[in-house]
């Protein structure tokens, strides 16, 4: 379920600790809360060529949703599974961005854990994890500039000379700035006219 927990059985806790429901009338099991954010928050905080922003949404219905976390699992499985660094850089992320939605003990808890050998030495995890949530950071900044440009109006002018964006602009990248004509002159922003406001 983890990407570097492919040892035999380094699942059986996670379904062990699993309960059985009905969905639509199948018996299937569900992970613990506290099982299935970790999972969330390993594989969305993991580095990607397409920025996964859809672990922030499923990582928030788990924590509104869930009746109780057991944050104790969380940690001792975070640890257990060598993932300090993702879920760490995954719940302070959903913190700064969304307010006080994990406990404050538990984000001073993570962010004091030790970080195993094998995350440390492969420094690539870290810097991959970073990036991932940046541009991650930087994609809901881009949707709330376009919700912006939307509600004043303005969304479908180009920024920099006042024409329509076009359609199939728009539909290839919804949160565009600018025109083609003005990101090839680069008097757009940063990234091809797709910097928020």
């Amino acid at each position: 379920m983890l990407p570097f927990c492919v040892e035999p059985n380094a699942d059986a806790d996670f379904w062990a600790a699993s309960k059985e429901v009905t969905f639509e009338s199948q018996t299937v099991r569900v992970l613990d809360p506290a099982d299935q954010l970790l999972h969330i928050c390993a594989h969305g905080a993991a580095w990607d060529i397409i920025a996964p922003v859809r672990w922030i949404p499923d990582a928030v219905a788990v924590l509104q949703g869930a009746p109780r976390i057991n944050w104790e699992r969380l940690l001792l499985q975070t640890r257990r599974r060598k993932v300090t660094l993702l879920v760490r850089g995954a719940l302070n992320y959903i913190n700064q961005t969304l307010g006080a939605l994990v406990p404050a003990d538990v984000l001073r808890e993570i962010n004091r854990l030790d970080v195993s050998i094998f995350e440390k030495s492969n420094s690539s995890i870290k810097d991959m994890a970073a990036v991932t949530l940046e541009r991650e950071r930087r994609t809901v900044q881009e949707i709330e500039g376009a919700l912006k440009r939307i509600k004043s109006g303005e969304y479908g002018l180009c920024a920099s000379c006042d024409k329509p964006i076009p359609d199939a602009r728009l539909k290839a990248l919804p949160c565009a700035r600018v025109c083609v004509r003005c990101a090839e002159q680069g008097s757009g922003s940063r990234s091809n006219g797709l910097t928020a406001d």
